[in-house]
């Protein structure tokens, strides 16, 4: 492929960039199969260098959100509301850009729902779950950014860098998440008290009587109006 002729080289002024983009750029078309669409959007948002990173998170693209919903046995509009309730874009429900770990999470979704969880209980759950994974995620990608990037990078040795780390340690995040959520869980549950009250209605409150005392210090005032606050 001339990418020099498809103008993916632009802007770069000395050959050994341009050799190592190029070089990118056949990886990336040859052998992870990127379309030569696909790499002129990524050179022109300056993300050429994550692409490999990305594919490796995105895994085989082979379902479509109808597909996923018919598979599942999730409704289309409440994958669609499951998505957004996490901070996602929603895609074109005939555009095949999922793959199998969005499939499996679908059926997980089915399976709460049919536990008999509520819809608008499930999505506040869901919403709060977006919120916490997108500050860990954010946390993570700064975290590799200082650790892998190295003065004087090409965008090919950067590239192959940060695809090698995310793909030795990101299941290592995973699995401690995932024991992290456990031990919070564990804790909550040690703690907590579910009173008779509860039990007989059947439906857990969601407001905590706290008691709260205040201590008439003799005094207090008037050493106040005399020295500073410090």
């Amino acid at each position: 492929m001339d990418w020099d002729a498809e103008g993916l080289l632009e802007g770069l002024e000395d050959e050994e960039s341009r050799k190592a983009r190029a070089e990118l750029l056949d990886h990336l078309h040859d052998e992870e199969g990127c379309g030569v669409d696909e790499l002129r959007r990524a050179v022109e948002e300056d993300r050429l260098v994550l692409l490999p990173v990305e594919r490796l998170l995105a895994g085989d693209k082979t379902y479509s959100q109808r597909q996923i919903a018919e598979e599942s046995g999730l409704e289309l509009e409440r994958l669609s509301d499951y998505r957004r309730a996490l901070g996602l874009a929603v895609p074109d429900a005939d555009a095949e850009v999922l793959g199998e770990a969005d499939l499996d999470t679908a059926k997980d979704a089915a399976a709460i729902a049919a536990a008999g969880f509520s819809r608008e209980e499930t999505l506040e759950v869901t919403r709060v779950l977006g919120r916490g994974m997108v500050r860990y995620a954010e946390a993570l990608r700064v975290l590799f950014a200082q650790t892998f990037l190295e003065p004087g990078d090409s965008e090919l040795e950067l590239a192959r860098r940060l695809e090698n780390a995310a793909e030795e340690l990101l299941p290592l995040s995973s699995r401690l998440l995932e024991h992290v959520f456990l031990l919070h869980m564990r804790q909550l549950l040690r703690n907590d008290v579910i009173s008779i009250a509860e039990r007989t209605s059947g439906k857990v409150s969601d407001t905590t009587e706290t008691a709260v005392a205040f201590a008439d210090l003799v005094g207090f005032t008037e050493l106040g109006e005399t020295v500073d606050v410090e």
